[in-house]
């Protein structure tokens, strides 16, 4: 599945792009047209209020687009059929998911951050005690890296966990997806 995973991921990458590449374009059009004349600040406010706008609809997309990595993995389709798939499961429940999505964006930020905070207070220390040693600065750097890849190693399960729980909790709600698992688990292995 990995081919397809990485399928899902750039085609979602690129569809929540979308919005911002139109805004850029846009932007660029909007510079030259207005390069001769003194209204500049006719330009920065267009651009302020056409962000607006762009940034909703990259979050709008994203949001739709969500669950395509954990459809293409758990009912092994292909990537457009998972984005589809991903689009029509959040239809009616987009706010409860933005909510969930930014709830878990809060807490996975709040840890990462708590334990980043302890890493880079580690680090500051060790350097200023390492900082007459070159190879005692390069150890403290390496260490600093692999605590650091630790973090991460610790906060992306978590939010991938929740995303496949939000997931399930979305076919629970919408296909009586619960009927399934409870056949699926009196059946003999």
């Amino acid at each position: 599945r990995l081919g397809a995973l990485i399928g899902t991921f750039l085609l979602t990458g690129i569809a929540t792009s979308i919005p911002l590449i139109i805004y850029a374009v846009l932007m660029f059009v909007l510079f030259f047209a207005f390069i001769g004349s003194d209204s500049v600040s006719w330009l920065v406010l267009i651009g302020i209020l056409l962000l607006i706008p762009t940034l909703v609809a990259t979050y709008f997309v994203t949001i739709k687009l969500a669950f395509g990595s954990v459809i293409t993995v758990l009912e092994e389709i292909g990537p457009i059929a998972a984005m589809k798939r991903s689009w029509t499961l959040s239809n009616g429940y987009f706010w409860p998911t933005l909510g969930r999505f930014m709830l878990i964006s809060v807490v996975a930020g709040f840890i990462g951050g708590f334990i980043g905070g302890f890493v880079g207070g580690f680090a500051g220390v060790a350097m200023f005690a390492a900082a007459d040693s070159e190879t005692g600065s390069t150890i403290v750097l390496a260490v600093t890296a692999g605590l650091t890849t630790l973090v991460s190693g610790l906060v992306t399960p978590l939010t991938a966990t929740y995303e496949t729980l939000m997931y399930a909790d979305l076919r629970i709600r919408k296909e009586n997806f619960a009927a399934v698992l409870i056949q699926a688990s009196t059946q003999p292995q």
